[in-house]
């Protein structure tokens, strides 16, 4: 499972939502970005009523832990570098 904080949500509303609408939430990873001790991405999202009519637009930012340190992810790595690297002494 991962955890994720929620850091920030500026919404604009477009139309009013009335009882008894029901409205969906589509959204998309618009940036990420990763740093020694977390990880951030940013969504944009577009809220629709049942007619296809926008009522609301949002702009989220979230965190997230780093990711472990995967030691054979890091050693498969350093092997294609080792690889890449002895191929081009021989030329």
């Amino acid at each position: 499972m991962v955890e994720a904080i929620h850091r920030r949500l500026e919404t604009r509303w477009l139309v009013p939502v009335k009882p008894g609408d029901t409205i969906r939430p589509a959204g998309e990873v618009k940036a990420k970005q990763s740093t020694e001790k977390s990880r951030w991405v940013t969504v944009t999202v577009e809220v629709t009523n049942q007619r296809g009519e926008a009522v609301a637009s949002a702009k989220r930012s979230s965190s997230f832990q780093p990711r472990p340190y995967d030691s054979r992810a890091q050693a498969s790595i350093a092997m294609r570098a080792s690889i890449r690297e002895a191929g081009h002494r021989r030329l």
